[in-house]
Order: structure tokens, then sequence, then C-alpha cells
């Protein structure tokens, strides 16, 4: 049986802008104001009251996403005096429009109706958000006396009031454009223009990110499927931009985006296909491998494709033309036109420190660290015999690959490199296998640095005692991790009481501990601990401010954990090797005056050949 090892070590010292609109349908403005958010929520429609009346209509077309807003509470105030208006009828509340009878106080005047208002419950720094439901704050007598309390037609009697505006507390919340649903009617009568397809495409600008995936925006109805995605980008931009694919007749297993080359035909240059990124069918792994992503649509849905295209700096100037297909498996191909204007601006920064170009995306396929290239301010690292140097600390390797010694230049306040070092490690790290008739450790072996370079340095080690064998493959990078595999067999059945890695760290420098069910604090004279899935925890740090050393236990199954708050969502894989079925722990206690240990143990097995 060939045990595999994996130890981690690390030593340290909206979019919118100037947001302003109209829904042209409706000759409604759309802004954003200034109101208390907490007590009225994010979002308000201001009406207009213009004749003296004991009773107004409004027929509001807010377009909303959410459902079911027939259960969700309005408040009504009159914008002149902020004095809630109390005698408010509710008539049929949808997605699409909302009818509402208010008596007005100002008149002439204006009126905020706050139509998602909401509570915070729960923990501050976890919310749940809720929204309460309708309040019947009405009159009696003025219900009766506007017959506001018997079924039946109302409104044809009464003067309405108009809709001015739809407004968001910011651009951040904002539902306009994107979220602002189109009518059943409108989408069914968007469909039937199209008889003969069973998709169709919405190039989009970038702008303005497809935010709904079960309803069509209103701004699709009024300009329609287009056939050409027009724009204008900087040399140098990472050009993104979206096609949204709406599966309007037919669910869709998978689909391909292909595409052109870019061409200018007045400046004769081409910027090849290559260029081009399509996010969500292709990419590049964690590894840096190339990797196809099915995409599947249902039926009645829309899935935006975002896509993107890298502009040379040194490309000329003027108009490009390209040509994108979108393939779904089984049915048609299609596709678009982009029609790119490309200016004389430069990005240095593919237009990175400006969100709304969406330029970042790129980042989902980028292959920075997958090279051994340095990143400033660290220096380049160097090795002189087996001591390997990086900003501010140096590592000995032992002769069985294991580090014998780690050292901290870094003054106390973490500001510059000093003459005089700080140990980290109280002695070698020791590698030791407890067998029923002795201990063996990784003893003498030839240890070769295999690679020397300014990012990185690899090394190896090969040591044996009787039939058992130990290969440690080690790798130091630029910013003080190190990386360790170590490969354990033997040529006969081994039985062996414990397999376990001993870290002496200096007492004085070990000040401090955080990791292994210990929260950021003064070191504790001993701490016990064994793993357990529920909690996420395969590391530990040790350390003063300006030097430290944090020590992570992985295997071959590692796979890296979600963020704290979502742990519960990925339980930590637990390491065949450490972990030994529930065997398998970590002692950390003084054992002499000068010296802190870092014990981790796995316990009772049988090393079996092959």
């Amino acid at each position: 049986m060939r045990i595999k090892t994996i130890l981690f070590l690390l030593f340290t010292g909206s979019f919118l802008t100037g947001l302003c609109g109209t829904l042209l349908a409706e000759k409604i403005t759309y802004g954003t104001g200034t109101w208390d958010a907490e007590k009225y929520g994010n979002h308000r429609i201001i009406l207009h009251v213009k004749n003296p009346a004991e009773a107004v209509w409004a027929h509001i077309p807010w377009r909303r996403r959410d459902n079911h807003p027939e259960n969700k509470n309005l408040i009504l105030l009159d914008a002149k005096t902020e004095i809630r208006i109390k005698n408010l009828f509710r008539g049929e509340i949808n997605r699409e429009f909302g009818d509402i009878i208010f008596q007005p106080k100002t008149i002439p005047g204006d009126y905020y109706v706050y139509y998602m208002p909401n509570e915070m419950i729960g923990r501050s720094n976890y919310p749940t958000v809720i929204y309460p439901k309708p309040e019947k704050t009405a009159d009696t007598a003025w219900l009766q006396k506007h017959r506001l309390n018997i079924p039946g037609p109302k409104y044809d009697i009464l003067p309405e009031a108009s809709v001015k505006a739809i407004q968001s507390i910011d651009e951040f919340n904002t539902f306009f454009p994107m979220e602002f649903i189109a009518t059943e009617k409108e989408t069914r009568s968007l469909i039937e223009a199209y008889p003969n397809v069973s998709y169709i495409l919405f190039p989009e600008n970038r702008k303005y990110p497809i935010r709904m995936s079960k309803d069509l925006p209103y701004r699709w109805i009024k300009h329609g499927a287009r056939k050409t995605l027009s724009g204008d980008a900087a040399r140098g931009e990472f050009y993104a931009f979206q096609i949204g694919f709406f599966a309007c007749r037919d669910a869709i297993k998978d689909l391909e985006v292909i595409f052109s080359d870019l061409v200018s035909k007045k400046a004769g240059a081409i910027i090849p296909a290559s260029a081009f990124q399509s996010i969500n069918t292709e990419g590049i792994n964690w590894d840096g491998a190339p990797f196809k992503k099915v995409v599947t649509v249902e039926k009645g849905t829309i899935q935006p494709l975002w896509c993107g295209v890298q502009i040379p700096k040194g490309v000329p100037a003027g108009p490009y033309k390209a040509f994108i297909t979108v393939k779904p498996v089984g049915h048609k191909p299609s596709g678009i036109t982009l029609d790119l204007s490309i200016t004389e601006s430069l990005l240095t920064d593919a237009g990175d420190s400006e969100p709304w170009r969406h330029s970042r995306l790129r980042w989902l396929n980028s292959r920075i660290a997958k090279d051994d290239k340095i990143v400033p301010p660290f220096t380049p690292m160097t090795v002189e015999g087996k001591t390997i140097s990086c900003l501010g600390r140096e590592l000995d390797i032992n002769t069985d690959g294991f580090p014998k010694s780690i050292r901290s230049y870094f003054n106390p306040e973490v500001t510059h490199i000093q003459d005089r070092p700080m140990d980290i490690l109280a002695g070698p790290i020791k590698f030791i296998i407890d067998t029923a008739q002795h201990e063996i450790s990784s003893g003498v072996s030839s240890t070769h640095i295999n690679r020397s370079m300014a990012g990185a340095v690899i090394w190896d080690a090969v040591s044996s005692s009787g039939p058992i064998k130990i290969e440690v493959q080690g790798r130091m990078e630029f910013d003080g991790f190190v990386y360790y595999k170590v490969l354990l067999s033997s040529k006969k059945p081994v039985p062996v009481r414990d397999i376990r890695l001993e870290i002496p760290l200096v007492k004085d420098t070990a000040k401090y501990i955080m990791g292994m069910g210990r929260k950021g604090g003064l070191r504790l004279d001993q701490v016990e601990w064994k793993w357990d899935q529920t909690k996420n925890q395969d590391a530990v740090w040790l350390g003063d401010v300006n030097a430290g050393l944090y020590a992570s236990f992985r295997a071959e199954n590692y796979s890296r954990p979600l963020n704290t708050n979502f742990y519960l969502s990925k339980p930590l894989n637990m390491p065949p090797s450490w972990h030994n079925k529930g065997r398998g722990g970590s002692t950390i206690k003084e054992t002499n005056a000068y010296t802190v240990t870092l014990t981790m143990y796995s316990g009772e097995r049988t090393i079996i050949p092959g």
C-alpha cells in the first residue's frame, strides 16, 4: 500500500452611472431618490394628484419580478407632509400592475407609494428579510362612501392620479431596465412573431447585465430580437458582451458558441477568433487546463451567454465586424453580428478599473500563478547549498528533505528586513514511522534540488529503512508557501503503531495560536485535537507577529473548502493518510523550557506491499 501524504507549510512575517431612463410605453421616468430605506424599503412610486377629490385611483404599471406582490404591504405617504395616508384601498395587485384607491390630503401634490417595505430579523450579520403582510388601515365610513367594501367596478367613476416616476434608493438596487418584466401578453405576442423557431437570441449591451431567467425584460419587448450588437471598445480592452438565449418553445440540452475573426475591412486588420472567450460554455480550470461546460436551458427560461474579446493594444482604430454563431444540440444554429468600433483610446488594465465594463470576467479563465514568476513586491528566490531564501525568510533543507531550520528576518513591526533573524523551528522537522520493533525516521538520503527559479524551488529526497521506502517531494514558492508530498511504501506487510510528523517550534516565537479549534489568541500550554468533518479544520498557525508557521495537513483527495459562511454546503474531505478512519489527530504542547512541539499523528495501520 502506498500512503500519500500532503503537507502545506506557510511561514509568515451599479454597474450603471448617471442612471436615468424613461419607460417609453408608459412615459414614466425612472431614477433614484433619497428616503429612509430601513423604514420604507428600497423602492417607491411617485404619484401626482392634480384636482381635489375625496378618493382617487392610481394604476401603477410597476412590472415587478418578485412573486406574489399581492401578499406584500404598501405604505403611502403625502410627499409634502410625510404623513402616512391611512385611507388606502388595494384593488387588483399582481406582478404586472397594481391598482390602488386613496384619499389625498395635499392637492395638488405628490404621493409616495413604498411598494416593497421590509424588515430584517435574525442575526445582524446574517439577517433574514421578510416582507410584511398587507395592513388594513382605511376608515370604514370612507370605504362605504366610495363603495369600496363591496365587489364591483370602482375606477371608472374616480379621478385618476398620474404616475410620475419609479425610483430606487440608489443605483445598486435599481430594477431598471433589466428587471422590469414583460407582461404575459407581450411575451406571448413576441413568441408568436417567431412561429418557426425553438429559441430567440437577444444580443445585449454589457451595461445591462441579464438578471432574470424566467421573465423577459420589457427592454427586449421594446427593441425586439435584434441580429446586430453594436459597441465601442478601446485598444487593450477586454470587451465583454452578452447574448440572451430564450428557449421559447423547446428545452435545450446543450449549446456551443462559435466566433469568427473580428475583421476591419477599412484598416485591413484582423483580430483572430482565438481572442474571443465564451464564458458560460468553456474556460480554464483551477489547474490551468481548458474545459467544456454543458449548458442546458429549460423551456421558457433565459440563459445569458457572456462573451468577450481581447482587443490588442496595437490594433488600428476603426470599425470591425465579427459573426457569432450559437449552435444548440438538435436545433438549427443561429447567430448575430458584432459591429465593434475600436477607438484610439488605450486601456492598460483591459478595463478592470471600471467595473461596468465587466472586463474582469476574463479572470475566470486566468492562468496567473500557474507559472513560477514572482509578483511585486516579492523578490527572486535564491539557493545557496541547501539554504533556500525568499523575501525576509530562509529555509534550510535537512538530509531527509524536510526543513532543518526556518528563520524570519522581519522586524517586529514588519516594516523592514533586519540583519538578525528570528528562529521559527527549535529543531528539524521529523517524519516518523513507529513500528512494533522501533521508530523509523526519514533518515539520511541524497537530497536533490531539481529546479531553481525566480518564483519557486523544487527538490526531492529518498530514504529507506528495511523494507520501508520514504519519498519526499518539496516545493517552496516566493511568498513563503512550502508544499510537501510524502510517498510511503513497503516491500512486505509492516504493521505500524503510528505515522506522524513532529514540528518543534521555538517557544518564545510560538506565542500565539489560531486553528484546530482555537480562535486567535495566546497559545495554551497544551492542545488536543481530533479530525471532525463537521468543523472543516485541517490546519493551525503558531507564531509571533513577525515570525510563524502555518501547517495544513492534506491528502490526494483535498478540495478547497467554501468560504467559512458555507462550510456546511461542502464538508471537508477527510485525508485518508492523516485521518486514518478517525485514528488521527494532533497535539500541541511544551516539550521543554525552549520548545513547543506540534505533532500530527495518524494512528495504527498496516503498510501493505503495492
